[in-house]
């Protein structure tokens, strides 16, 4: 006579599974599974699967973006959604962007997921819109020029700045960054981005060579300069 739902009990599940049923060998058995002699009931389970949730706050996520895991996956590297006119500042785990911001789901992970996109907003400056540019309120300043550009006029629009900023060089084609050696003769002549109190972060570009000393003295703010891999010489004397 066919199985009844008494004779196959659901099973208790281990930690992050989910009970799939009964099986003789590969065949999956129903309540109307026949046997014709005796069996062998073997439980089966699949691992739970979790969700992936983005709250992107007007981004756009790739199609690639992944959207569930379980207990087995691999480690899983979180997509780089995108927004126009912003620069993606990372992934939280909290609305208001506090803790640390995070890149991957590590393998062993479980639980369901949500993140939350931080922005940060951008403004290209060139030759030509620099006299006139406004760069109040943005937090990434990319300088989008191979071209000669008026240092001078760009860091006293810097040093004007109200929020902290990301200032991205990696477009130029900057061989050096002046600095003046002599400590009580800093100016912005001499030193290219001295007394920029609101610069966080600068990204340098994979020409340069040199960068001066004193060329950042009085960024107090400054935490992170990122240098290219093949810049040959750099100061080990900066100051901020």
């Amino acid at each position: 006579s066919p199985l009844t739902d008494a004779l196959l009990p659901p099973m208790p599940s281990p930690a992050h599974y989910d009970f799939a049923g009964w099986y003789v060998g590969s065949v999956a058995v129903t309540a109307d599974y026949v046997p014709t002699s005796n069996i062998t009931l073997t439980a089966r389970w699949s691992p739970t699967a979790y969700t992936i949730a983005y709250e992107l706050n007007g981004g756009t996520l790739p199609d690639t973006a992944p959207k569930s895991y379980t207990v087995k996956s691999s480690t899983i590297t979180l997509p780089t959604p995108t927004r126009t006119g912003y620069i993606f500042a990372g992934w939280y785990t909290t609305a208001d962007y506090s803790g640390d911001s995070v890149a991957e789901i590590a393998a062993g992970t479980t639980g369901d997921e949500l993140l939350y996109a931080k922005w940060a907003r951008k403004i290209n400056v060139t030759q030509e819109n620099l006299e006139t540019v406004d760069i109040s309120g943005y937090e990434v300043i990319v300088v989008d020029t191979t071209s000669y550009i008026s240092l001078k006029t760009l860091a006293e629009k810097l040093a004007q700045a109200t929020n902290t900023i990301t200032l991205d060089l990696s477009q130029t084609a900057w061989t050096v960054i002046d600095g003046d050696t002599s400590a009580s003769n800093i100016n912005y002549y001499t030193s290219y981005f001295a007394n920029c109190t609101q610069l966080q972060t600068v990204i340098l570009p994979d020409t340069l060579r040199t960068i001066g000393q004193y060329a950042f003295k009085g960024c107090t703010k400054l935490e992170t300069i990122a240098i290219p891999d093949r810049s040959e010489e750099h100061t080990s004397e900066l100051q901020s």
